[in-house]
């Protein structure tokens, strides 16, 4: 009787599973953080394309080369300014 019972609880647990619907699709979750970053990236990406060129390049190029010099002299400037006041305190 036992053996009758516990085949006919399996029938049923089988007859349970078998009978639960599967969606041939999964549906289309929308993720906030993910659609936020995608926003994100495309609009990085649309700047760069608008807005960097071979021109615009160059003409950081020489932005950053005029900075280069101006930090070069004030570096330079004051290394001079400490070499005079250590010279003046040993003398």
């Amino acid at each position: 009787m036992a053996k009758i019972a516990v085949i006919f609880l399996l029938f049923a647990l089988f007859a349970i599973a078998m009978g639960v619907r599967q969606s041939r699709e999964d549906p289309k979750e929308t993720n906030q953080i993910t659609d936020g970053f995608q926003k994100f990236v495309d609009d990085v990406n649309k700047f760069v394309k608008e807005n960097i060129n071979a021109e615009k390049f160059a003409e950081f190029q020489k932005q950053v080369e005029e900075t280069n010099k101006k930090v070069l002299d004030a570096v330079k400037k004051a290394s001079d300014t400490v070499n005079q006041n250590i010279q003046k305190a040993q003398a």
